[in-house]
């Protein structure tokens, strides 16, 4: 986790992501203490972050899930103010959601400020299959919380940023929490996002995935965050490289890369959750159209436009093999490391000794679909899954760990 304070007549600088010092300036009067959560926290069920923004200990806020609470299969995002002088931002109306606000609003006194537990997003459905979903946290990505809290009798205003994924039957309590920031002055107004080490330029891709099964570039499916500040790019080029051909390919060699060989993908504005489908021409970087059997990564360079100084090229992304699978979930694995438990509600994965921590866990159906996500960070997880009859692949993956296995689900 990473703190700094920055002035904030100077709160427009980009820093460096390794930036880990406090930041001092002539003016301490105002500024902006901002945390980095690194890697940032992953919540899948009932599972939950808590929030101290003046680090004394006692933390101010939390976000969770909450299964099964009070109508048969509801599933809830929730923030709590854990203190007397906690405050959640809420939008005007009937509903008591809590506000999803944008990068650059005004958090301060002239909102409305609700202190307990609080409903970010709610989905439910009953026996017969069917749901519903309700609040302003729903699928939304890099959106932000507008908060406010008492610290040795001052307010202070913050903003905690999260992505809630989409909340329905299947795809369930998802939440990640990135970053937070207060206003270390008292009662002076923050903007959402105010402080947040910004990417310039760069670009985080999330996931390569093979969703079908036809055998060429249709398959894939690239899954990436655009650039938090983009007033200085052109657009994106979305590449696929052979793993075989990844030594050596760096920047210059994706400048080089032939426009037949890219996908060319615009800017949106900056910070949002993007995916890019390949078509059944598209080619890898040496314009040989993508096929079965080969492992590919792809990578995603952001070109710069008449203000920017340099083009970036982000890390490449996971491997994936397209194969004879519906889903591309690895090779099946012989000597599995983890064993499978299945219950009528639930899915059980055990391990004997975990071999590394913040694995995760993604379970996929016939069709390509990834019907639940989860973290692993003890040797017996325990999920909700409650799936229909046939066949589901299990994959497990780390830093340095994929296993994959398939389980067989009857009536």
């Amino acid at each position: 986790m990473k703190k700094n304070k920055i002035d904030i007549l100077n709160r427009l600088i980009q820093y460096s992501a390794l930036a880990t010092c406090i930041l001092q300036t002539n003016n301490l009067e105002s500024e902006v203490v901002y945390t980095d959560i690194d890697p940032g926290y992953y919540g899948v069920g009932s599972s939950g972050y808590t929030i101290d923004f003046d680090d004394d200990g006692t933390p101010e806020f939390a976000v969770h899930g909450l299964s099964n609470a009070g109508w048969s299969g509801s599933y809830m995002v929730r923030v709590e103010g854990l203190t007397s002088g906690a405050f959640i931002e809420m939008y005007s109306g009937w509903s008591a959601y809590v506000a999803a606000l944008n990068f650059d609003s005004t958090i301060s006194s002239g909102k409305i400020w609700q202190n307990g537990l609080l409903m970010m997003g709610v989905a439910y459905h009953n026996s017969g299959g069917w749901w519903s979903s309700y609040g302003y946290w729903n699928g939304d990505i890099d959106k932000y919380l507008g908060l406010k809290f008492q610290s040795d009798g001052a307010t202070h205003y913050g903003w905690a940023r999260l992505n809630v994924y989409t909340l329905s039957y299947l795809d369930k309590l998802r939440f990640y929490v990135k970053d937070f920031a207060f206003q270390d002055s008292s009662g002076t107004t923050i903007k959402a996002g105010e402080g947040q080490l910004l990417n310039t330029n760069a670009v985080n891709i999330e996931l390569l995935a093979d969703i079908s099964d036809n055998g060429n570039g249709s398959d894939l499916r690239l899954t990436f965050h655009t650039a938090d500040d983009e007033t200085a790019l052109a657009g994106y080029r979305c590449m696929f490289v052979k793993v075989a051909d990844t030594l050596g390919f760096d920047l210059a060699a994706a400048q080089l890369v032939s426009p037949a060989n890219y996908i060319d993908f615009p800017t949106t504005g900056g910070a949002y959750g993007q995916a890019i489908l390949g078509v059944s021409t598209t080619n890898d970087i040496n314009g040989e159209l993508i096929t079965t059997g080969i492992p590919y990564v792809a990578y995603v360079l952001s070109i710069a436009n008449a203000s920017g100084t340099t083009d970036k090229l982000s890390a490449a992304s996971n491997e994936v093999v397209l194969t004879g699978l519906p889903v591309n979930v690895g090779n099946l694995s012989q000597n599995s490391e983890f064993d499978v438990t299945l219950h009528p509600n639930s899915i059980v994965i055990i391990f004997d000794q975990l071999p590394e921590s913040n694995l995760k866990l993604s379970i996929f159906d016939v069709n390509g679909k990834e019907i639940l996500f989860g973290s692993i960070n003890v040797n017996q997880t325990t999920f909700q899954f409650s799936p229909a009859a046939g066949l589901y692949f299990i994959s497990v993956t780390g830093a340095n760990y994929k296993e994959t296995k398939q389980i067989f689900v009857a009536d």
